[in-house]
């Protein structure tokens, strides 16, 4: 009772209103989330309102439908003559004149917009109803009647033309209903967008509602806007620029929020896992073809098994075509512009009607843009997608596709991308590089605020093959050689090969040199201050907690090191490299931490405890400075060892958040994004034969992917493969490296990774890859991270691999743990 209570009043104990208890209150004392220049207000935990379905909620004896209901009508469908002949179904809750919900949805939007009883509005949406949008989160009623009325006077002809409605669900769970529209009208009034142009418009518009007792509550609706401007005769983007000055209330939507609209509804499994049938199923069918449209493999011929080849498409702007090779030239241009994108399906029901059934399907996806096309040159921006579908469906084929997404959103999200440093008072760094940190706009992480260099994706240049060394001559056991046991410094070093070093100190050798002496140089000879030689005032490390900047927290976080540990030790075990003076040396260099914990450290009081676990730091130097640096610390390693409760230490991180948590989405952009390439070594120059670059791509792709297995791996492992992973995990053999990554998945069924840089150095027959990644996953499924929090989180993590004889023999794979238990601890 104690827990329930609990749950009920964790929204009133952090300033939300119970919406169960006082619902007259929750719009005026609701905690405001910033929208646009406004805030706008919004009941907590939308998706807890909307049930998802279940297959027995589907109509399948064609008895209530929309052709049936406008059987009567001549020429357009818009209000039949004889609806009160139409079948009655339970309609509890709902006014007594309406027959079924096909009915409802057709009779409120006749009354609304041809009879223009706009106030009837408050009477079928309530005052804390939810619609998500082009531009974000619109709460309640007022809303929708302030837009109506302004799209009538804007288009005073005005005329919605129903076109389809698919329903599923009843009076208890709620009605879902997807409804197509056709909107025309003359603009002889002033709109958002500008004054009349005499235009007259013509485009559809899909509405997605959950429907209950008279009120729709959950409204997923686009408005097809670019297609509405292109024929007002507007600049689209002199319009999205005006937007983007004056940003419209909801606008960007919150990542809580964005969570919200994706989890509305959707079920916990699509219904054709949860609830199998033998033969033919919709479910399944619709969620195939829908993944197979946005994959890599998509062609016409994979495809021809879900649609016929003359299907009609109508999408987004006003675009049509027929032909399912068009279709694919569509996805084509979109994923070239996008080739990370990660699409999941939210929900999906349909409408049975003889031969024929009618589907909606509502999706969503990041993505980030990397690739020209459609939406001009790459941001390399992270972007929001989602969409609305329709299909008809005869003979277990796709006959007909509807599909609007959000568009205009994602222009806005682009014009942001392009022009946010400059226009928010952000320093382009390429122009005025010496003002960059004086100036810089503060980002608040933590508690504090951190100033950061902009655009530091900028900074890091990818790296193409002639920047991989491949002559064996500088390689870490090489220079190590001499080395007595343990790798710490080799008294030789002065002996190791010569290489430009132009802007390093005369005394470093070579890059790897460079990285060992410099490592000794802090920790063994416990020279702290020489860190300020070593990383620039500007230089940016992505850690486990964020973003650090600049070397004096690297110093600060050294000397609390030392502290803790007196005997601190760092002892490498392996330095791979690519690159040069001139676009900066890239390098992935694996240590051994050991020592004992003989001093207080930022965890507690000194234990007493022996530590020893492995940390990767990938780093990108010039000048004798490293400016860029992706580490991870291992945390949950050394907290174990201490003898600390990880969940304790969570939690009184969570109390006291670490300066530069969580990242801001821009600085999670950032770090992915830097250094990467527009595209793969291997797709951008490939060779014929064995290519290491995609070998070991497509190692990682099928480890995380869906059909994992050890016989599809013993393509590019081998069977006794050693593995050393996060929180000191260790184990050999394939077998146990996929249980791994059973179990992660198993919590985040859903996650999306991708390859963010690669390099490699050649030292005879073996190779040594690293390999940095980032992943965005819903934490929906049981398991390693206890119960679901049904919470989006961000991963990423650094990885090492030996590959000997075309196999990888050895992987080390560290990833941000403890950052991601603070993830599920805060959700």
């Amino acid at each position: 009772l104690l827990q329930l209570k609990s749950a009920r009043s964790c929204f009133a104990d952090a300033g939300y209103i119970d919406v169960a208890d006082t619902p007259t209150e929750s719009a005026a004392t609701a905690k405001p989330l910033v929208g646009g220049k406004d805030a706008y207000t919004v009941t907590p935990a939308i998706s807890q309102h909307a049930q998802p379905l279940m297959r027995h909620h589907m109509p399948t004896d064609g008895a209530i439908t929309f052709k049936k209901y406008m059987a009567s009508t001549a020429g357009e469908w818009r209000l039949p003559d004889d609806w009160m002949d139409s079948p009655k179904q339970s309609m509890q809750g709902f006014e007594d004149t309406y027959r079924n919900i096909i009915d409802y949805i057709i009779r409120i939007t006749f009354r609304i917009w041809d009879d223009r009883d706009v106030e009837y509005i408050r009477a079928t949406y309530g005052s804390d109803s939810n619609t998500f949008d082009d531009f974000g989160l619109q709460h309640g009623d007022d809303k929708v009647v302030q837009d109506t009325y302004a799209s009538m006077r804007a288009f005073s002809d005005i005329e919605c033309v129903a076109q389809e409605v698919i329903w599923a669900g009843n009076d208890e769970i709620g009605f879902h209903t997807s409804h197509r529209v056709l909107i025309r009208g003359t603009n002889n009034g002033p709109s958002k967008y500008g004054p009349a142009t005499g235009n007259k418009v013509e485009f559809i518009v899909i509405a997605n509602c959950v429907a209950k007792n008279n009120e729709i509550f959950l409204e997923h609706v686009l408005y097809n806007a670019p297609a509405l401007l292109e024929q007002l005769g507007f600049d689209i983007e002199e319009q999205v620029q005006n937007l983007m000055n004056d940003c419209p209330k909801g606008w960007p939507l919150p990542k809580a929020l964005w969570d919200e609209m994706k989890n509305a509804a959707r079920p916990a499994q699509p219904i054709s896992v949860a609830e199998p049938v033998a033969g033919f199923d919709i479910d399944r069918m619709v969620r195939s073809a829908f993944g197979e449209m946005w994959g890599a493999k998509r062609s016409p011929e994979r495809l021809s098994a879900y649609y016929t080849n003359d299907v009609s498409v109508e999408g987004a702007s006003n675009r049509k075509w027929t032909g399912l090779e068009k279709h694919c030239e569509f996805f084509d241009m979109f994923t070239q512009a996008f080739p990370d994108i990660c699409v999941q399906v939210d929900e999906v029901y349909w409408t049975i009607e003889g031969t024929e059934t009618h589907v909606a399907l509502r999706w969503s996806a990041t993505a980030t843009h990397t690739g020209p096309g459609m939406y001009g040159a790459p941001t390399n921006s992270e972007v929001r997608v989602w969409g609305l579908n329709q299909y008809d469906v005869v003979d277990e084929r796709i006959v007909r596709e509807w599909m609007l997404f959000n568009e205009f959103d994602l222009l806005l999200q682009l014009k942001s991308a392009r022009s946010c440093f400059a226009d928010a008072g952000y320093i382009d760094v390429a122009d005025t590089p010496t003002e960059s940190a004086a100036t810089a706009k503060p980002l608040v992480g933590g508690k504090d605020a951190y100033t950061v260099t902009p655009a530091i994706s900028q900074h890091a240049q990818p790296l193409m093959r002639h920047h991989m060394p491949t002559d064996g001559a500088i390689t870490f056991k090489k220079y190590m050689a001499s080395t007595a046991g343990e790798w710490r410094l080799p008294d030789d070093w002065m002996d190791s090969p010569k290489q430009s070093m132009q802007g390093f100190e005369d005394t470093y050798r070579n890059i790897i040199d460079y990285i060992i002496r410099i490592t000794f140089r802090i920790w063994d000879d416990r020279d702290v201050e020489y860190i300020r030689a070593t990383y620039g005032s500007d230089s940016n490390t992505f850690d486990d907690f964020g973003l650090q900047h600049g070397d004096d927290k690297v110093v600060q976080d050294t000397y609390a090191s030392m502290r803790a540990f007196s005997d601190i030790e760092c002892v490498a075990q392996e330095v791979i490299w690519a690159g040069n003076d001139e676009i900066g040396f890239h390098t992935s260099h694996r240590v051994l931490i050991r020592g004992t914990n003989n001093g207080p450290s930022k965890y507690g009081p000194a234990t007493g405890n022996k530590v020893e676990f492995i940390v990767i730091a990938n780093c990108v130097a010039k000048n004798n400075e490293i400016f860029l640096e992706h580490v991870l610390y291992n945390a949950p390693a050394l907290l174990e060892q201490l003898g600390f409760d990880i969940e304790e230490q969570v939690q009184n991180l969570m109390n006291d958040c670490p300066k530069g948590w969580p990242l801001p989405k821009a600085l999670w952009d950032e770090m992915k994004n830097a250094a990467r390439p527009a595209q793969p070594i291997s797709v951008a120059e490939p060779v014929a034969g064995f290519d290491i670059d995609r070998m070991v791509r497509s190692a990682f792709g099928e480890m995380w992917g869906a059909k994992r297995s050890p016989e599809r791996l013993s393509a590019y492992y081998t069977n006794d493969v050693s593995v050393e992973g996060a929180s000191n995990r260790k184990w050999t053999g394939l077998e146990k490296h996929c249980e791994f990554f059973d179990m992660f998945t198993q919590a985040f069924p859903d996650i999306c990774v991708q390859v963010d840089e690669v390099y490699w150095t050649i030292e005879g027959t073996e190779t040594h890859v690293a390999l940095r990644w980032s992943a965005t996953a819903t934490h929906t499924g049981p398991g390693m991270y206890g119960a679901p929090t049904n919470s989006e989180v961000r991963v990423w993590g650094l990885n090492q691999y030996d590959v000997v004889d075309e196999r990888i023999v050895r992987e080390w794979m560290l990833f941000n743990e403890f950052d991601l238990l603070l993830q599920l601890k805060s959700a």
